[in-house]
């Protein structure tokens, strides 16, 4: 999250965007599991900044920074997949972004991303043109090794 919040140029896009994508993906999936799995959870957004002990699941130790389960009157915290072993009680879901903010940083990470493909595009017309222009039979040449490259 730090990444896509301070770097915005399309080539930290690109290189960010499968491990986003992975992110989003995994969050989203973890939310649903536990909306179904947890009798009666609340969800609520919270974007407040914690300790770091905060944010971390009882039972791996991981950092819970995107969601985290509680118990009311608890201070415990625990990732979507160990919410069984929180105290006895009513459970809370926190979410830092919404469902939707997440696809919409996603969806921008993307956009981002994408000019880079554009670039990389327009160079590769480029090297074609001039190719053609100097000889013909080579310029098939060229396109086959750009296309196949870029697979």
């Amino acid at each position: 999250m730090t990444i896509y919040s301070y770097e915005k140029s399309p080539k930290s896009s690109q290189w960010l965007l499968p491990l986003f994508e992975e992110m989003v993906q995994r969050e989203l999936h973890e939310r649903t599991q536990a909306i179904q799995d947890i009798p009666d959870l609340h969800v609520i957004r919270e974007n407040i900044e914690q300790d770091d002990e905060q944010y971390q699941c009882i039972v791996d130790k991981s950092f819970c920074y995107l969601s985290q389960v509680t118990t009311e009157g608890h201070t415990s915290v625990a990732c979507a997949e160990h919410w069984k072993s929180l105290p006895e009680g009513k459970k809370v879901m926190k979410v830092r972004f919404t469902d939707e903010d997440l696809k919409a940083m996603l969806a921008r990470v993307r956009q981002r991303a994408n000019v880079v493909t554009a670039e990389a595009n327009a160079e590769r017309v480029k090297v074609l043109l001039i190719s053609e222009q100097a000889n013909p039979c080579e310029a098939n040449l060229v396109y086959l090794h750009l296309s196949t490259a870029s697979d």
